[in-house]
């Protein structure tokens, strides 16, 4: 979830720049204080809550080691980063003795902040985890075995020893089963929701689940928004049709009282407790098509067509496709699909089989985008026609196609999410010049519309594409003359006006630098 930053620094210039030098969001944080000075930024600590301060240490009125200190009489849990102009180290032992996370020399380096940014934010999750843990009053003892079984890290003899110890009792003849049950909190990312009252959300759905499930199973933390429970039966109860009641009774109750969907995956019954942990990663298997079936019970009585495990030429081919596609290589990913295509054909492939296939691969691509912890509905959305066709296609043509699509569309969202902030600012810039270029635009013009400062965003620019702001600009401008030159029968003065020149003996002169050749002899050339 996103946490709250708050930033101090009484040069407007210098907030900016640290406003605008990466996109926040992308490390799980958003913006939500800014202040000048350490009097200011204290007011918002009172009355809203942030979990990460930079400040600056030298400020009018309170400075910035005043500020650190007030905020730890009010609270140790917030992160705080210091920054300084100049290397000053006294200021840097006072700051350690309040728990300061690290000092930034100004002008903050990106890369330096981005570290400290993804640490951070590691070690506030870490913590979140912990006292959830103990505020939501599970036995830190209890949660670990009960996921150490699950995930088969007991030996035989621990697991009737250490059930016995934290007194769960499986009486003989019963059967067992494992449920996960994933909150769908992507659908609260409202920005206006903090990761207050996105835990509280959590809280509900632990209670929930933890009175259904008096005398009939046991609850651990998977994960932030994952929670697995083992069910206990007796053996007058029948396995697997009192497993499907409970897993609906907990998903309505859940969607009722606490507004939350969740998506709950069933594993198999089994009376054994040596074979949980097997039936656990049928579960896991059966999440993995959270994409298809989000809000909904995924178990084998409700999509056995769908669980079937591909044999292993299908992983091979899984293995290339997902490979071209995290390579970004759209070349690559036409000939494997091709190459499947063809597979499929050759040897009589059944709709179940490609069905099966097909489902595999894009359970690999939605865990590859979740794991990013980015949006990813607008691919992979069980409401829309376009998943539906999967399980609806007519012919083999159709569903090779909708693959290719969806494998293109992963792709184009990688291309995004790897490209750095500077690309970011870098290609907004060549946005801006592409729809202004013939006006009388600038860097500096530029700048003040993106809120960076001037020199700074030229060293990027030509960092980044090669030339400065100015050449791109001109080469643009003779670009576009160039085509109107080939293609048009305007005249030359015309031509000069509407691609940004003021000067008709400028343009002659840029013009035949550029191409070798005047206006007019290209033309000429051209017909």
């Amino acid at each position: 979830m996103m946490l709250r930053v708050l930033i101090v620094d009484d040069e407007p210039g210098a907030l900016k720049s640290l406003k605008y030098m990466l996109d926040w969001n992308d490390y799980g944080y958003i913006i939500t204080g800014e202040a000048t000075n350490g009097k200011q930024a204290l007011e918002l600590l009172k009355n809203e809550s942030f979990q990460l301060v930079i400040t600056d240490i030298r400020m009018p009125g309170m400075s910035g080691l005043e500020l650190i200190r007030n905020i730890r009489s009010l609270s140790e849990d917030i992160s705080i980063i210091v920054m300084s102009g100049y290397e000053e180290f006294e200021y840097v032992k006072e700051c350690l003795k309040y728990g300061v996370k690290d000092y930034l020399l100004k002008p903050v380096d990106q890369e330096n902040l981005s570290r400290l940014l993804i640490s951070i934010k590691e070690e506030v999750n870490y913590e979140l985890q912990l006292n959830r843990q103990l505020y939501h009053g599970i036995p830190a003892l209890r949660d670990r075995t009960l996921k150490r079984w699950a995930h088969g890290f007991l030996s035989d003899e621990e697991i009737g020893s250490e059930l016995q110890f934290l007194s769960i009792h499986v009486e003989e003849e019963s059967w067992i089963c494992p449920l996960l049950v994933e909150m769908n909190f992507e659908d609260l990312t409202d920005s206006s929701w903090t990761e207050d009252e996105i835990g509280i959300r959590r809280f509900a759905v632990l209670n929930v689940m933890e009175e259904l499930l008096i005398h009939r199973g046991y609850i651990f933390e998977e994960s932030s928004d994952r929670f697995g429970v083992v069910l206990i039966g007796g053996k007058a109860e029948a396995g697997e049709g009192v497993v499907l009641q409970l897993a609906q009774l907990i998903r309505d109750s859940i969607r009722k009282y606490v507004k939350v969907s969740v998506t709950i995956a069933v594993g198999d019954p089994i009376e054994d407790l040596r074979e949980l942990a097997s039936s656990f990663k049928m579960a896991q298997r059966r999440m993995k098509m959270n994409f298809l079936f989000h809000g909904h019970i995924i178990s084998s009585a409700q999509f056995n067509a769908y669980d079937m495990p591909p044999n292993s030429s299908d992983i091979e081919y899984i293995r290339g496709i997902f490979e071209a596609v995290t390579a970004k290589d759209e070349e690559r990913l036409s000939s494997l699909l091709t190459a499947l295509k063809e597979r499929f054909l050759s040897c009589g492939a059944s709709k179940r089989t490609v069905q099966s296939f097909i489902l595999e691969l894009f359970a690999q691509l939605f865990d590859l985008i979740k794991e990013m912890e980015e949006p990813y509905q607008h691919i992979f959305e069980d409401e829309t026609h376009e998943t539906k066709s999967i399980l609806e296609f007519k012919t083999l043509d159709e569903v090779m196609k909708f693959t290719e699509q969806k494998c293109l569309q992963v792709i184009y969202h990688l291309t995004q999410l790897k490209m750095s902030s500077s690309e970011k600012t870098v290609d907004r810039v060549k946005n801006i010049v592409k729809d202004n270029y013939a006006s009388n635009i600038h860097l500096k013009m530029i700048a003040e519309e993106i809120h960076l400062n001037p020199t700074y965003l030229g060293q990027i620019f030509k960092s980044t594409v090669g030339v400065s702001f100015n050449d791109y600009l001109m080469q643009i401008r003779l670009e576009k003359a160039k085509s109107l030159v080939l293609h048009t029968d305007k005249k030359v003065y015309e031509i000069a006006l509407e691609v940004g020149f003021r000067q008709l003996d400028a343009f002659y002169k840029r013009f035949k630098e550029y191409t070798g050749k005047s206006a007019g002899e290209l033309r000429a050339e051209s017909k």
